[in-house]
């Protein structure tokens, strides 16, 4: 694939958006009194990811989403060009009318009737026009994007972890594969900075009315870019919610939106009933295709032994599937240079593990029993980590699926071990 010319635009729209990035970052540092000897170093963090993601996109896997995105954007472009009105004809038509006019690129690149891509390639023409159709540009912008939302996710589990050391706390920020996978342009850095907002937003009390349409807005198009991600976040609070009402410790505000999500999902079921399974039976067939996508279109597949394609015989794949998404692939697996990345982190992420089991054992329930912030992220890790353990059928794809769980899992487990650490301390 032909990466996108670089032009005397494109060099002076970067050397704008970089010389306004850095001035940003040290002028809020500054203005929000950000104590974090960290902010800086992560921002150029997010900038040597975002050239190592161009880099191997272009020069290991010579293609790929990033490029598609903006090549399908810059079809828009050229349409807001030639007709604006016809532009925001197509920005407001409906999917199958983009997939249609989209047919070539879409069939290239495997959305194949995903929704979300079209949603995405909608979001991506907005910003070629905006930033002159220049692809370097666009993906500083989603970079500088992934930044907040990292920052602002980090900001939250500082809020609610506070027991950790900031020092420790930090390497939510500094994951890899996190750094990697979110500095593009990709599906995966808008849900991670919306997930990231979100997050703050909620463990955050709301003092404007502003913010909850802000909230609202972000699970929209959370909902519209990676609806299993928001959808296991949802349901995760939703147990949290159940907690607080058992241990009695739930305030006014939250059974109100307890009930409200209880309604809420009943309808849903109630819907789905009515409709014969219809959405159940579609997202069935969805996951049968991408296995089948990712199996035929990668070396690097992993398995789960037999699929059926049923709630009892997925959910019996819970398990496997947990353990695939966060310890995989093994030292042993490891087919290329790039996979060796994901293999060291998914050790470390399981000698946290083994680390926390080992030391604190039956603790642990009574910790999450006195903090049940740690049951939420824990569940929302375990719900993700089954979709995207069930889903991805290839280490490639896992390695980018499982982005959102990997600060959740961390924090938490870091959090259950200063806690232990404290309490033997005082022993």
């Amino acid at each position: 694939m032909m990466l996108p010319e670089f032009t005397w635009v494109d060099f002076l729209l970067c050397f704008i958006l970089l010389v306004f990035g850095t001035y940003g970052v040290f002028f809020f540092k500054r203005k929000l009194q950000i104590t974090s000897r960290f902010f800086i170093p992560f921002f150029y963090a997010k900038l040597v990811g975002l050239i190592t993601f161009i880099g191997v996109y272009y020069f290991y896997y010579q293609g790929g989403d990033t490029f598609l995105y903006y090549r399908s954007g810059e079809m828009l472009f050229h349409q807001f060009i030639t007709s604006p009105q016809a532009y925001f004809s197509l920005l407001f038509s409906d999917n199958h009318h983009m997939i249609a006019k989209l047919s070539g690129i879409c069939s290239v690149c495997g959305f194949r009737g995903d929704y979300s891509a079209v949603f995405m390639i909608k979001i991506v023409s907005i910003f070629n026009i905006i930033l002159f159709n220049s692809f370097w540009a666009i993906s500083i912008v989603f970079c500088y994007i992934s930044f907040i939302g990292s920052w602002f996710l980090y900001k939250g589990f500082e809020k609610i972890f506070n027991v950790v050391d900031k020092h420790q706390l930090v390497l939510v920020l500094f994951v890899p594969s996190v750094v990697f996978w979110t500095s593009g342009i990709l599906k995966d850095t808008l849900s991670y900075s919306a997930l990231g907002i979100l997050f703050y937003l909620l463990v955050t009390p709301f003092k404007k009315k502003s913010l909850y349409l802000l909230f609202l807005s972000l699970c929209l198009l959370l909902f519209w870019i990676k609806s299993y991600v928001v959808l296991c976040f949802i349901l995760a609070y939703l147990f949290y919610l159940i907690l607080l009402l058992i241990q009695k410790e739930i305030t006014p505000p939250q059974k109100k939106l307890l009930g409200a999500m209880a309604v809420i999902f009943l309808g849903l079921i109630t819907v789905e009933v009515l409709h014969e399974f219809k959405w159940l039976n579609h997202a069935f067939i969805r996951l049968h295709d991408f296995h089948d996508f990712h199996s035929m279109n990668s070396a690097n597949t992993y398995s789960l032994g037999t699929i059926q394609y049923d709630v009892i015989h997925l959910l019996s794949k819970l398990p496997q599937a947990f353990v695939t998404a966060m310890y995989r692939p093994y030292l042993w697996e490891v087919p290329n240079v790039l996979m060796w990345e994901m293999a060291l982190e998914s050790m470390v992420f399981f000698t946290m593990f083994i680390y926390v089991i080992g030391s604190i054992r039956i603790k642990i329930f009574d910790t999450i029993r006195k903090k049940p912030m740690v049951f939420f992220c824990l569940s929302f890790v375990l719900f993700l980590a089954f979709v995207v353990g069930l889903s991805s059928f290839n280490f490639g794809a896992l390695s980018r699926y499982r982005v959102p769980l990997l600060p959740f899992y961390i924090a938490s487990l870091l959090f259950l071990i200063t806690t232990f650490k404290n309490r033997v301390k005082a022993v």
